[in-house]
């Protein structure tokens, strides 16, 4: 079982930056597009995180495309 995080905070991305990641995606369309088993999207005011679970090898950029994917 591999375990993944990836994030943007106020330190890493600007407001628009963070506000695309937030309104772009669901734990569920992470799943779907980043095939993987398990996905959840947190998202505040000044962070993004996103955690996902898979047996399979997952890239970053594949789980950071997901979470953009509209």
């Amino acid at each position: 079982m591999n375990l993944y995080c990836i994030g943007l905070s106020h330190h890493t991305a600007t407001v628009a930056t963070r506000e695309q990641v937030a309104g772009g995606a669901t734990a569920e369309s992470i799943v779907r597009e980043a095939r993987c088993t398990e996905a959840l999207l947190l998202s505040t005011c000044n962070r993004v995180e996103v955690y996902a679970v898979s047996q399979q090898h997952i890239s970053t950029d594949e789980l950071r495309v997901a979470s953009c994917a509209k």
